[in-house]
């Protein structure tokens, strides 16, 4: 049984500011557990998207984690990021890695074959798109996405792998 949810944040037109979204995957028990975790924002040189998660466990796992921009306008998305680059750190802000054109990545064969275990829609070939494939110790981990240059734009990021227990 899956569930498709969203949990949009608006406000009236005279506000703003930064609001934390929070999902905890609460079930107890391996037949129910957290998929796929997204959240999509404008990006700009000041103001990079932050995801932060948890990973839980016993051990690693591994993690296919993207940030989508020109794909997006494939799928009916204005006014996109024109080449993000995503950067992981760990709990003490130190980077892990990062990649800002997903089909340079060295490993980009395990990047293709989670996309298609997950369900992932195709990024476009050759494309400006970032994506990781990690393995993660258990952990506090961010994803962060920014523009390359001065980009800006709409992009989402996101962190997928069936089977494993991933927390935002």
């Amino acid at each position: 049984n899956t569930a498709l949810l969203t949990a949009p944040v608006s406000t009236r037109a005279d506000e703003a500011g930064q609001v934390l979204v929070e999902i905890y995957s609460s079930f107890g028990n391996e037949s129910h557990r957290l998929v796929n975790l997204s959240c999509r924002a404008e990006v700009a040189a000041d103001k990079p998207l932050i995801a932060g998660f948890v990973v839980s466990g016993a051990g690693p796992i591994k993690l296919m984690i993207r940030a989508v921009g020109p794909t997006l306008r494939d799928h009916g998305v204005q006014e996109t990021l024109a080449n993000p680059r995503l950067v992981l750190r760990d709990s003490l802000g130190q980077e892990i890695g990062n990649n800002d054109s997903w089909w340079q990545a060295a490993n980009l064969n395990d990047i293709e074959a989670s996309r298609d275990l997950v369900g992932a829609f195709e990024l476009i070939s050759q494309g400006n798109d970032a994506a990781m494939y990690v393995t993660l110790e258990p952990g506090i981990y961010t994803a962060e996405v920014e523009g390359v240059g001065e980009g800006e734009g709409v992009c989402p990021t996101c962190a997928e792998k069936p089977g494993e227990d991933v927390r935002a």
